[in-house]
């Protein structure tokens, strides 16, 4: 990818430096499997989700596992209802969280998923080293 420095104030396509089909297969992943949700969680921060959907549903997927609660689509549509309703809808909404399973039909798929997120902060990271 080749990132135009000669005019900074330039318009920049920012979404071209994120994938939210991976973001959402990886939640979709720590879903099907929220046994291994500590193991997964081990290799996910918050600044590989871009999508402020995503970043929400990873904290209160996060903040599930720290209290030790199962973490399935109940279980989060519960947590963010009690943080209020633009919560919810900070989250995309019910019927966007009952879908993320949709996104990742194996977890096999998690590695993948994740080394596209891992690929796209690093390029977010140089691309703002160069602003």
């Amino acid at each position: 990818m080749e990132i135009n420095t000669a005019n900074k104030a330039e318009s920049f396509d920012y979404g071209s430096l994120q994938s939210v089909d991976a973001e959402a297969g990886v939640l979709g992943a720590i879903l099907l499997e929220s046994s291994t949700a500590t193991k997964l969680f081990q290799k996910l921060n918050k600044n590989l989700f871009v999508d402020g959907r995503h970043r929400k549903i990873y904290k209160t997927m996060q903040s599930l596992l720290i209290e030790n609660v199962p973490i399935d689509e109940a279980t989060i549509i519960q947590k963010l209802t009690r943080q209020g309703e633009d919560a919810e809808q900070e989250a995309g909404g019910r019927s966007y969280i009952l879908t993320l399973q949709d996104n990742c039909p194996s977890t096999a798929n998690f590695s993948y998923f994740l080394e596209e997120l891992q690929d796209f902060a690093i390029r977010r990271s140089l691309y703002n080293q160069m602003q």
